[in-house]
Order: C-alpha cells, then sequence, then structure tokens
C-alpha cells in the first residue's frame, strides 16, 4: 500500500532529468549508454580544430579536381575550333608548318588530329618522307585500331618515298597484330610493296590470297596480276 501512495509528481521527480526536447527523436549521450568522457568524444573535442582543417582540406580538393576538368574541356574545345580554323585558312607552303607547330602545343585527342591532318597534307604535296615520320609519331602513341591506321598509312608513304623494302618489312610487323577488319588492306599494301622492292614471289602470294578471300568475279583481274608478276620475277631471275 505504501507503494500505490506515490504521487505522479514524485515518480516525475525521481525520472533523471534529460536534453531531450518535447516531440524530439533525439536522446543524450547518456541515454545511449555513452559517457561524456567517453575517449572517442573527448578526442573530437580535443581536436575539432584540426578536424575542420582536414574537411576544409578536402573540400578545397575536390573543388580543384573539378576545376581542373573544367579547364581540361575547356581547353579541348578551344584548340578543336583553333584547329578548325586552321584547316580552313592556312594555305600553301606555310600551312604544314602551322599545323606542325600547332600539333607540338595542342592537348590531346585534338594533337592527333592535327597530325593526322599534318600527315595528309604532306601526302597530298608528296613529301612522303616527312610523311612517314608523321605517321610513325601517330602510331607511337596510339592504340588499336589508329595505330594500325597510322602503320598503314607510313607503309604507304614509304613505298611512295622509294622505300619500299622498309614499307613490306612494316607491313609484316602490322599484320601480326592488326585487327581482322585490316586484313584485306594490309594484304593489298603487302603486294604493293613487295612488288615495288622486287619481291615478286611475296607479291604473287598475297594477290592469290585476296584472290581467295574475294568473289569469283575479281578472279579473272587477279589472274592479271599475278601473271605480270610472273613475268616480272621470270626477267629478273634472267637478267
Amino acid at each position: 500500500m505504501a507503494e500505490s501512495s506515490r504521487t505522479p509528481s514524485s515518480a516525475a521527480a525521481s525520472t533523471p532529468e534529460t536534453s531531450q526536447r518535447p516531440g524530439s527523436t533525439l536522446i543524450s549521450f547518456e541515454e545511449a549508454g555513452i559517457p561524456r568522457e567517453h575517449p572517442a568524444l573527448v578526442w573530437i573535442q580535443n581536436n575539432l580544430k584540426m578536424l575542420g582543417v582536414v574537411i576544409a582540406v578536402i573540400i578545397l580538393a575536390a573543388a580543384a579536381m573539378s576545376l581542373a576538368k573544367w579547364n581540361k574541356e575547356t581547353a579541348r574545345k578551344q584548340a578543336a575550333e583553333v584547329l578548325g580554323s586552321l584547316l580552313v585558312n592556312a594555305k600553301g607552303e606555310t600551312a604544314a608548318a602551322e599545323l606542325e607547330a600547332f600539333a607540338q602545343a595542342a592537348p590531346e585527342p585534338v594533337r592527333t588530329g592535327a597530325m593526322l591532318s599534318l600527315a595528309e597534307l604532306l601526302m597530298a604535296s608528296e613529301e612522303y618522307a616527312k610523311a612517314a615520320d608523321v605517321w610513325a609519331g601517330i602510331a607511337l602513341k596510339a592504340s588499336q585500331p589508329m595505330k594500325t591506321t597510322a602503320g598503314i598509312g607510313q607503309a604507304q608513304a614509304l613505298v611512295l618515298a622509294g622505300k619500299a623494302q622498309e614499307a613490306l618489312a612494316l607491313v609484316r610487323t602490322l599484320e601480326q597484330g592488326a585487327p581482322a577488319s585490316f586484313e584485306k588492306s594490309l594484304l593489298r599494301l603487302k603486294a604493293q610493296a613487295a612488288e615495288a622492292a622486287g619481291e615478286y614471289q611475296d607479291a604473287i602470294a598475297a594477290w592469290a590470297t585476296m584472290m581467295e578471300k574475294e568473289s569469283s568475279q575479281q578472279t579473272a583481274f587477279y589472274r592479271q596480276v599475278m601473271a605480270r608478276l610472273e613475268l616480272l620475277k621470270a626477267e629478273k631471275k634472267s637478267s
């Protein structure tokens, strides 16, 4: 009976006071069973300044990365606009020099576009040795399929520059790692380089392989080409 005589006010008085506000679901550290002298809390309280510095550094680093990315994209767009203007306005002998100077300073991938334009311009102006060097520079840094494309351009330039043996060796190297889609292009180029180098048997073999892969409508053409090469091989042997 003594227990039942306790009043609501006395029960309320015996309840520990909390920092919880009316309608709030938050609880105090004590209610969560975490004493205020907990080592983690003490460390946080003692290092608030340092934590603020760390957070500030993280925020600044993220902002710097975003700014760098934005600047990089802006630089690419500006370089692309300059390249477009250069291709339209550059004329005559100065065009190649201007493209070469631009390519050295342009960011990727605009630089590759400038190098490709320079190589094509040099091919058109019959500066084949220079064109071969530019194609080689593109291939050096490129990945597939651009690497094989640039290699084919280099081999074509070498043939036209009178360096057929060098071109033939390059084609043989390209065949080893080229995607399957380049097979016919490389076979044709191999046949041309081999003929220019006087390697007629290699040229005949390349044309024969192409004939096997083409439709029967092309058979007569391939046979004519191989017959002509057989005559050249016979002449070379008898001389």
